[in-house]
């Protein structure tokens, strides 16, 4: 059998992820900014949240080296999240808020947004678009200010084994 047949087959029997491995924080380092945090500068989207973006601006940087990220929701099994740069001062709004995931057939699965001090790489779990069925593993990239979606998964309200292991090892790091 060709080599490029033998791959086509296996990729339809394994899961993707045995084939291909997921972005790791590890893979986006980013260098921490030690130096003093720059005056908020808000603009008309992040105005709104004058009070919490000061209070983000005090806090030392939590994201991609020199950004301070904060997280949000409403009550509703949703979430969402502020971006504080810094070294400019620069504010926004994170690329996507997520909603909590719901199926008859997996149950309930909570929405995620995870991030490390040292890392360039964001994931977000859980319903963009809200419906509470369509669940996904969502990995960003920042770059000069500006996410960049890398990969997404539809995930069967993480009871995919893989989603399974990455949130254990996320609620290890919580601990």
């Amino acid at each position: 059998m060709p080599f490029r047949q033998m791959l086509l087959t296996l990729s339809t029997l394994l899961p993707s992820s045995i084939l291909f491995a997921q972005p790791t924080f590890q893979d986006y380092p980013a260098p921490v900014y030690t130096g003093e945090n720059h005056t908020v500068m808000l603009n008309k989207e992040t105005k709104l949240y004058k009070t919490l973006m000061t209070e983000l601006s005090q806090q030392p940087v939590n994201f991609a080296g020199h950004y301070g990220i904060e997280t949000y929701g409403c009550g509703g099994g949703y979430v969402a999240g502020l971006l504080y740069d810094a070294k400019t001062g620069a504010t926004a709004y994170l690329p996507d808020s997520f909603k909590d995931c719901y199926t008859e057939q997996f149950g309930f699965s909570p929405r995620q947004i995870k991030f490390q001090r040292d890392s360039r790489l964001l994931i977000g779990t859980g319903s963009r678009t809200g419906d509470h069925e369509q669940c996904e593993l969502v990995y960003y990239l920042i770059e000069d200010g500006q996410f960049k979606e890398l990969e997404s998964y539809r995930i069967n309200n993480g009871k995919n084994d893989w989603v399974n292991a990455l949130f254990e090892e996320w609620n290890k790091e919580q601990d």
